[in-house]
């Protein structure tokens, strides 16, 4: 059995107590969450007050940037919460009334209730595991050989029956309903709750074992779906027509609307779409289980690409068998985008309704036989001496050529097309002495007239020396009137300005007979990389300098405004030998 096994036998599931029979306890150690810099605390309300309270969690800012100042004071404020959740409890509480027997709908109710609530607990305390990503994920899943023995012995670690008397009475004291413990009625109900922790410990190793619906017990599961069966005579807080895939699409699509553009809208709307070509509009999202997405998935890769062009007002299905030989299908990349897409129609449902369960999609990727860094290839040094040798012609004005000032930006700075689209002549500034450039957040997007996000991190940058001895101050200096360093660049629908730079790499890559040889505006970025890693610079300044966001690189160095004295001689470490110079020479021919 691989180490990793004995991290989840680790998890202690006799601590998870819902509460005693008295009051209500918190347990384990605060929740604590980062806003910025100052550390929050995050409270679970417990059920039976809910109601009450009016919402189903707390959440309070500790005012400190320090974790373990953060902690005691979370520490205390939850006690006085709790207080108060049991002093609520105890208010509200009716008198009991004592009952000869437990109808079998009546316990079943309980049961239910229970394994929803259990199950809940459980996925709370894995919740900071859950958010980690689908590659930590992967290397603490549960070999699937092993997923008996792991169960055996959780169970074995386990008290089932202490914690089914203990749940016993809570249900009971919730439905003011009291029992003698020698009823036979009492029995049942013990047995039951016995059967639905059980049931969460088999979810659990199901789901990180990759073994979806295996031992389950149809009591709590149904065998179809493979979703919980609701406790008997609840209805869901939401109307059963709200659940139609065509419904989730809009309600997904609402609020994917606050936080992006219209083109990553249009990506949502793209899937939500397939998904109800393949499903049906009017389909219950609640009968889609692993199963269904799994299938969903694999006729994704015979989707021909450009669908709704090539076979205008076709479903998915008609799509996949008109499709042509000469038309390719979706990318392994395209299909797993979808399948994010439908984990997050799921994920947005539950967040609108605590009742909804969203099926078990955990480890549906499909493997991409191509890494992210081979998809864009960067250009050889010859072919970046032919793509700048144009402006060696005499008369060539730099004043016009902005295409060509974008192109030596992203090969000495890896800028990507909308940095520098969103460039403005004042963004050629000084800092320590030395020019810079001042890679900024979208303007629109600042002042929230265009919704979106971007990759973009507020850095500033020292400028390359070439750059400065071919004249991009110059340049720059000459358009200070402008509202960007670029104004000819079109912008797009979306306010979008790259484009024109986009499509004029494709073109002259075309003209000059690469095309298919995966090389875009994108791969000046790949170039710039390399040139990085060939001067040894180090992944911290690599992070800074390009605007990636490497793991174990520090927020306020990655994201910070203020440019380090040491970036000023890293940056001149990028270099792509004869090619420096023979920009110099071509831009000395040109002209301003």
């Amino acid at each position: 059995m691989k180490s990793l096994v004995f991290k989840y036998m680790s998890l202690d599931f006799t601590t998870i107590s819902y509460y005693d029979l008295t009051m209500f306890k918190p347990r384990g150690r605060p929740k604590l969450y980062r806003q910025g810099n100052i550390w929050h605390v995050r409270v679970y309300v417990p059920k039976p007050v809910i109601g009450t309270v009016g919402k189903s969690e707390k959440h309070k800012s500790m005012d400190t940037e320090k974790h373990s100042v953060a902690m005691n004071r979370a520490e205390e404020w939850r006690r006085r919460q709790f207080e108060w959740f049991n002093e609520i409890f105890e208010q509200s509480a009716k008198e009991p009334e004592v009952v000869e027997e437990l109808t079998d709908a009546l316990i079943a109710t309980m049961a239910r209730e229970v394994y929803l609530d259990y199950r809940a607990e459980v996925d709370d305390d894995l919740s900071d595991f859950l958010a980690a990503t689908s590659e930590e994920q992967a290397a603490n899943e549960i070999p699937e050989e092993d997923r008996k023995t792991v169960l055996r012995d959780l169970l074995a670690s386990f008290d089932p029956i202490a914690s089914a008397k203990l749940y016993a009475g809570i249900q009971l004291k919730s439905k003011a309903l009291t029992i003698s413990p020698d009823n036979p009625s009492y029995a049942r109900l013990v047995q039951r709750i016995r059967e639905a922790f059980i049931q969460v410990h088999v979810d659990f190793v199901n789901n990180y074992s990759n073994t979806p619906g295996q031992d389950d017990n149809p009591f709590f599961v149904d065998t179809g779906t493979k979703e919980p069966i609701p406790p008997a005579g609840k209805n869901s807080s939401k109307p059963a027509s709200s659940y139609k895939l065509s419904d989730q699409a809009t309600q997904l699509k609402i609020e994917v609307s606050n936080s992006r553009g219209s083109k990553g809208i249009a990506k949502i709307e793209n899937t939500m779409t397939l998904m109800q070509d393949w499903f049906g509009k009017d389909y219950d999202i609640r009968r889609i289980g692993r199963v269904d997405v799994v299938a969903f998935r694999d006729a994704l890769l015979n989707v021909p690409t450009n669908m709704a062009k090539r076979y205008p007002r076709k479903k998915m299905t008609e799509g996949i068998k008109l499709r042509r030989p000469e038309h390719p299908t979706l990318s392994i990349s395209s299909v797993n985008t979808h399948l994010r897409n439908v984990v997050q129609l799921f994920n947005n449902a539950q967040r609108y309704d605590d009742d909804f369960r969203p099926p078990n999609l955990t480890k549906l990727k499909i493997p991409d036989p191509v890494d992210d860094q081979d998809k864009r290839f960067p250009f050889s040094t010859d072919r970046l001496r032919i793509l700048f040798g144009s402006i060696a012609d005499k008369g060539s004005n730099l004043n016009e050529d902005h295409l060509f000032w974008c192109s030596v930006i992203a090969l000495y700075h890896g800028l990507r097309a909308n940095e520098i689209g969103e460039l403005a002549p004042e963004d050629i500034t000084t800092a320590h002495g030395t020019l810079c450039i001042n890679v900024r957040l979208p303007k629109a997007i600042v002042d929230g007239t265009r919704k979106g996000r971007t990759k973009t991190i507020p850095r500033l940058l020292p400028m390359h020396p070439v750059l400065v001895n071919i004249g991009l101050p110059k340049f720059a200096n000459g358009l200070i009137d402008q509202p960007h360093l670029f104004p000819n660049l079109r912008e797009d629908k979306d306010g979008y300005r790259s484009d024109d730079m986009t499509d004029w790499a494709s073109k002259r890559i075309s003209s000059l007979g690469w095309s298919g040889e995966k090389l875009s505006f994108h791969s000046f970025r790949h170039n710039f990389l390399d040139a990085m890693d060939e001067a040894e610079i180090s992944e911290k300044w690599k992070a800074h300098l390009g605007g990636w966001k490497l793991p174990g690189v520090m927020n306020k160095t990655y994201g910070s405004k203020e440019m380090k004295e040491n970036l000023i001689p890293a940056i001149a470490k990028v270099t792509y030998g004869k090619l420096d110079g023979f920009l110099k020479q071509a831009v000395a021919q040109a002209s301003f």
